[in-house]
C-alpha cells in the first residue's frame, strides 16, 4: 500500500479596512485584507479528525463535535464537506493556531482561518478541487450555522481568497483588487481585545450612522485600486470620519491603546484608520510614502507596541 504523503500549508489571517459594522446589513460594503499565516494546516496519515491547537488548549474533533467554541467550526466544517462533497476524513489535519502574542489574542479572525483551512484539508484528503468560491460560500455557511447572531462573512470571504477584498453580503459579491499604488499600510496591536457584540450593546448604531460608514466604504472600494495614493488616503480619512461621527466612537475613544496608537500615527503624518470591532486589536496606519510608516512602526515598538503587519510586503495571496 503505497505511503499517503503528509501535506501542509498555511491559512492567512485578515484585517478589515472599511465597512466595519455596515457590511453586516443588506447590501453592506467592506474592504478587507488578508495578511500573515494565522493557521498552519498538517494533512497526515491517522484517524479521521482534525488535532485543533490553539491558544493553549488542544482539541480532537470529528464531524460529531465538540460543538462549543472554536471547536464547533472545525465540527461544523467537516460535517458540510460530509453534506457538500461526501467527504469522510480519512487522514488527520492538524490545525495549528498563531493568533496571539504573549497570550493576547490579535483579533485577526481565528475562527474564520479555522474554518477555512478545515474545508480545504477535507477536500485535500478526499482529492476534491473546489474553487476559491466554493470555498468562501461553505465557509460563511459554516459562520452562518455556529455564530450567534451571524456575521455578514466578509472574514472568512477575505482569508479564502487572499490579497485585497471588496465584498458585497447581499450577493456574497466578492472582487478581488490590487493593492494601490503609492500606499504603504501598517497594523499596530492595540493591547487590548475588542468585542463586537458588547460595543453593539453599549452603544448601538442609528441607520443614518450605519448608512454614512457604507457610503464610505464603498467610495473607498472605487477608489482603492485606481485612484491616485492622494485620493485613496482621502477615501481612508472619509472611512475614519464616518466611524468618528458614530456612537461607537466612545468605544474607540475609551482604550488607550487605540488612542496611543491613533497619536503615534498621527504625529508621524499617517492616516488612521480603525480596523474591524474598532475598540481595539489592530489599528491601521496609512501614507503615501514607505519612510513615514517605518517613521510609525519605530515609535510604536519603541513605545512597547507590536506591530503586526506591513503592506504591502505583508499581503498574503490566496492557497493554490
Amino acid at each position: 500500500m503505497p505511503e499517503i504523503p503528509v501535506q501542509s500549508w498555511t491559512v492567512p489571517g485578515k484585517l478589515m479596512i472599511a465597512g466595519e459594522y455596515a457590511v453586516v446589513q443588506p447590501g453592506g460594503h467592506s474592504l478587507a485584507v488578508a495578511t500573515g499565516a494565522l493557521v498552519r494546516a498538517t494533512l497526515r496519515p491517522g484517524p479521521g479528525q482534525v488535532v485543533l491547537s490553539a491558544f493553549a488548549q488542544v482539541w480532537n474533533i470529528t464531524a460529531q463535535g465538540p460543538n462549543s467554541g472554536l471547536a464547533a467550526f472545525v465540527a461544523s466544517s467537516l460535517a458540510i464537506a460530509e453534506q457538500r462533497w461526501n467527504i469522510h476524513l480519512s487522514e488527520q489535519l492538524l490545525l495549528e493556531v498563531f493568533g496571539d502574542r504573549g497570550g493576547l489574542k490579535l483579533g485577526l479572525g481565528t475562527s474564520a482561518a479555522v474554518t477555512v483551512a478545515t474545508l480545504q484539508g477535507a477536500a485535500r484528503s478526499a482529492n476534491v478541487r473546489p474553487d476559491i468560491a466554493e470555498i468562501a460560500d461553505l465557509s460563511r455557511l459554516v459562520h452562518a450555522t455556529v455564530q450567534s447572531p451571524p456575521g455578514s462573512g466578509y472574514d472568512v470571504t477575505t482569508i479564502a481568497w487572499g490579497g485585497c477584498v471588496a465584498y458585497r453580503k447581499d450577493a456574497a459579491t466578492t472582487s478581488r483588487l490590487r493593492w494601490p499604488n503609492g500606499i504603504f499600510a501598517a497594523a499596530l496591536y492595540s493591547g487590548h481585545a475588542a468585542s463586537t457584540a458588547l460595543a453593539l450593546q453599549a452603544h448601538p448604531l442609528t441607520e443614518e450612522q450605519l448608512a454614512a460608514i457604507d457610503r464610505a466604504a464603498r467610495a473607498l472600494c472605487e477608489a482603492w485600486p485606481t485612484a491616485t495614493a492622494k485620493a485613496v488616503l482621502e477615501a481612508l480619512s472619509a472611512c475614519q470620519n464616518a466611524f468618528d461621527q458614530s456612537s461607537l466612537a466612545a468605544v474607540a475613544g475609551a482604550n488607550p491603546g487605540v488612542v496611543a496608537a491613533r497619536n503615534c500615527i498621527r504625529a508621524q503624518g499617517g492616516t488612521f484608520r480603525s480596523s474591524g470591532a474598532a475598540g481595539g486589536d489592530c489599528v491601521l496606519a496609512f501614507a503615501d510614502n514607505a519612510l513615514t510608516i517605518h517613521k510609525i512602526t519605530k515609535s510604536w515598538q519603541e513605545q512597547g507596541g507590536l506591530v503586526v503587519a506591513e503592506f504591502p510586503r505583508d499581503l498574503a495571496g490566496a492557497m493554490e
